[in-house]
């Protein structure tokens, strides 16, 4: 649990499940002028998703330290095939974090926020990589074992409801109503959560 609350990534996963949680909320606030609730509920969202920003600042370091413990001692074109895919997800975080902090730079007007759009599309091409990788990792393992343990289902789940959730995002309009966007980001990020942190 300590791991959960003291570290970057930890902290981001908790701050993603507010913000679903956030996007179920809107269920009973479905008439934004005459519901005072729709704006608590928005402002509180709209600090959940700053706060989630600033916790990334230094998630870059994190994953780069992580990608150096790995390649310690070690030639790339002997790695298993394994560790390389461990070492494409340090990558890819890296990759993903810094997206983010230009992200973050431009909401706060630090550079020009008409870069906003192309870095949002970006954001959503690694992650679409890193549930992909995720998904293919555990579909290799049920073909090599014939069966799954429940982290791997639990993986799998995962990279389904992850799947709808980007497609979701990337249409110009909602698929889903937003609150059951809002629990399948729930169960998601629950499961991020109990597999990384709980699962023994």
């Amino acid at each position: 649990m300590n791991n959960l609350l003291y570290t970057i990534t930890g902290r981001d996963k908790c701050y993603k499940f507010l913000q679903y949680l956030e996007k179920f909320l809107s269920f009973y606030s479905e008439n934004p002028r005459s519901n005072a609730l729709y704006w608590i509920i928005k402002n509180i969202s709209h600090n959940i998703g700053l706060a989630r920003h600033i916790n990334k600042f230094g998630g870059t370091l994190e994953y780069i330290q992580n990608l150096k413990n790995k390649l310690r001692g070690k030639i790339i074109i002997y790695l298993s095939l394994n560790e390389l895919f461990s070492i494409s997800s340090d990558l890819l975080n890296i990759l993903d974090t810094f997206v983010d902090h230009l992200i973050f730079l431009c909401k706060i007007n630090i550079i020009d926020n008409n870069n906003l759009g192309s870095l949002k599309k970006l954001s959503g091409i690694i992650w679409l990589l890193n549930i992909s990788k995720t998904f293919g990792v555990n579909i290799k393992l049920y073909y090599k074992n014939h069966k799954l343990t429940l982290k791997e289902k639990c993986k799998l789940i995962q990279c389904i409801l992850d799947y709808i959730i980007l497609l979701n995002y990337t249409c110009k309009e909602y698929l889903l109503p937003r609150w059951i966007f809002g629990i399948f980001g729930m169960i998601s990020s629950g499961l991020s959560i109990y597999t990384k942190y709980l699962l023994k």
